[in-house]
């Protein structure tokens, strides 16, 4: 099978630099690509970006019991009854979900992760076969929400089914290129004659965002809302127990009985093949930082940045972001600063994952285990995403997938929620 390359060399497969067009307010953007006035912002486009590998079922149950209190609180201004710092609601919400299975293009390894693409950033709104919740077989493409016209119970209902997305995704997890493609659009940007990002895919059609595309043409068309004169808030919330393997290459993902005994990959193995292959990983900044924000230019302010992944707990805590200033850029650094420079947060092979044959891993970052649960889950060092929350300053929060429960996840969120609003 033939990756489109797009007569792109190896080092920038998949993308093309944004450094020129982002000097120019209006460079790189979404259909409409014109700069944003500084209008009071009253409705968010919510996007879940849900691991949904075969590690996660407790974790997903842990987020989609949280989401009517997330739900709520934007809805109402009100992180509780009573709160005595209310903000201003949010009156007009779409909230959609992509899970982190992107495939692997132009790899046969089945059974779960698919030569053409995976989910490839479409929004999920299909609901599980089995759960707990009470669902619909289907719902709309994304949720929609109006004050005063419909009903958050229901909502928040509609968007925790089409959250559990089960756990028969891609174990090469690539949630910052799902979520990319998910919003960024195909037609090019206002005054271009060329979009300056592009996706690894074996498909002419899969070569570009889904933003702007209709549900028909396998878009997310309707999902952002771009009107220059009244611009959306656009929240990522990530939930993950791995680190983003979000890759412009895929030929080192091979599984190994598909090498050649000489292959540079054969004695490494699979779980390891992004930690020793971090030159195919896409960059930060210049694709999801510059990328993400060119979404709204102008108003690059408007774009929210939340992880929960593999971080350990006691370093997110209540304690610990009562005490930081995340408007102030020192505060910022000396806690991401923590976090990166922990021993925990530092990627090492461990041994007793008998590293060589086959089953090889990185050491655990941090451990969940919860009455009543599955079993112990085990998450690993998350130092991209973590890296990007930092990028995205105070834009950026990022809380641990170890928590008992993620409420104290949810309250982080919703107060940087609550500081855009």
């Amino acid at each position: 099978m033939t990756l489109r390359h797009l007569g792109l060399g190896p080092s920038i497969l998949g993308y093309l630099s944004l450094t020129a067009a982002a000097a120019s307010a209006q460079g790189t953007a979404a259909a409409t690509c014109s700069s944003y006035s500084h209008a009071e912002v009253n409705k968010v486009d919510l996007l879940f970006v849900v691991d949904n590998s075969r590690s996660m079922s407790d974790e997903q149950r842990a987020l989609t019991d949280q989401i009517p209190k997330l739900i709520d609180a934007i809805t109402t201004g009100q992180r509780f009854a009573g709160d005595p710092r209310p903000f201003r609601p949010v009156t007009d919400l779409h909230v959609g979900v992509v899970s982190t299975d992107m495939g692997i293009p132009g790899v046969e390894f089945p059974p779960s992760c698919s030569p053409d693409g995976g989910s490839d950033g479409r929004l999920l709104h299909a609901a599980p076969q089995e759960t707990q919740l009470s669902c619909q077989r289907e719902y709309p493409q994304y949720q929609s929400y109006r004050a005063h016209y419909d009903d958050r119970d229901a909502l928040a209902n509609a968007v925790a089914c089409t959250a559990s997305l089960g756990t028969e995704g891609c174990g090469i997890e690539q949630p910052l290129e799902s979520a990319f493609k998910a919003l960024w659009p195909k037609a090019p940007p206002a005054g271009s004659q060329q979009n300056p990002f592009r996706f690894i895919s074996t498909t002419e059609a899969g070569t570009w965002g889904r933003g702007d595309r209709t549900e028909a043409q396998g878009g997310n068309y309707g999902f952002l809302r771009n009107d220059p004169d009244d611009p959306s808030l656009i929240a990522i919330v990530l939930l993950t127990d791995e680190e983003d393997c979000s890759v412009g290459e895929t030929s080192h993902l091979q599984p190994r009985s598909q090498l050649a005994e000489d292959s540079p990959y054969w004695q490494q193995d699979i779980n390891l093949r992004c930690y020793y292959n971090k030159q195919f990983l896409f960059d930060l900044e210049r694709r999801y930082l510059d990328g993400l924000r060119a979404l709204r230019p102008g108003r690059e302010d408007l774009v929210f940045f939340s992880v929960i992944a593999g971080v350990p707990a006691d370093l997110v805590s209540r304690d610990v972001l009562a005490r930081t200033d995340f408007s102030d850029a020192a505060a910022r650094d000396t806690f991401y600063d923590d976090i990166l420079n922990d021993p925990r947060m530092q990627e090492a092979i461990d041994p007793s994952s008998n590293p060589g044959s086959g089953t090889g891993n990185l050491r655990p970052s941090c451990v969940r285990s919860v009455a009543g649960e599955s079993g112990v889950s085990t998450a690993f060092p998350p130092r991209r995403l973590v890296s990007l929350a930092r990028a995205f300053g105070k834009h950026g929060m990022v809380q641990s997938i170890c928590q008992d429960d993620f409420g104290p996840a949810v309250d982080a969120i919703v107060d940087g929620l609550a500081d855009h609003l």
